[in-house]
């Protein structure tokens, strides 16, 4: 799989990057996996690099592109129903490695996280409210992200002097040198 399982409604969500679809578990079950219970990343068939959820939406995001998907009740295969209409051409970073799960950060009720647009190089700070998506990080800030595409950053929510920012970390966990950026 890869990235982060998500839960929602009594189910457990996960993304297979080589069927490029999402799973669900049987309804309040981590042990049962039935084989019809997914739904394909249909929109654009690009890289699966991971789910989040924000809300009531989970986001299926590749790595030029993110769908949104919602519980539509089905009662057979996936209870996912997809929101043709909220599609965008903002992925995660394609370096993202089986098991990584700090790609996003849920700050009220926006997510964070590091993405690029499908035809661009530059990586930026991305904001997605449950309406639209939205680059917030500056062309400096942008520059640094790209100089350390790859680098599996981690993204995380702190709180700093009273206040809750979201936490780019730059470096793994296990060098000597520790470099974040934090936007409050």
């Amino acid at each position: 799989h890869r990235g982060k399982m998500e839960f929602m409604d009594g189910f457990a969500f996960i993304a297979d990057s080589t069927a490029k679809a999402i799973y669900n578990s049987d309804t309040n079950s981590l042990a049962n996996w039935s084989a019809d219970s997914y739904i394909a990343k249909q929109i654009v068939q690009d890289e699966v690099q991971g789910l989040a959820r924000l809300n009531r939406q989970l986001l299926c995001f590749g790595s030029e592109t993110v769908e949104i998907f919602f519980n539509a009740g089905n009662d057979v295969a996936s209870p996912l129903g997809r929101v043709a209409y909220r599609f965008d051409r903002v992925g995660l970073d394609s370096q993202l490695v089986a098991g990584y799960t700090h790609y996003y950060a849920t700050i009220g009720k926006r997510i964070y996280f590091i993405g690029r647009e499908a035809s661009g190089i530059s990586l930026a700070v991305w904001m997605y409210d449950g309406e639209r998506f939205e680059q917030v990080s500056s062309s400096a800030i942008d520059k640094i992200l790209t100089e350390n595409s790859g680098s599996n950053f981690s993204v995380n929510k702190v709180m700093f002097s009273g206040k809750e920012a979201v936490a780019f970390a730059l470096d793994a966990t296990t060098a000597a040198t520790q470099r974040s950026l934090l936007y409050f």
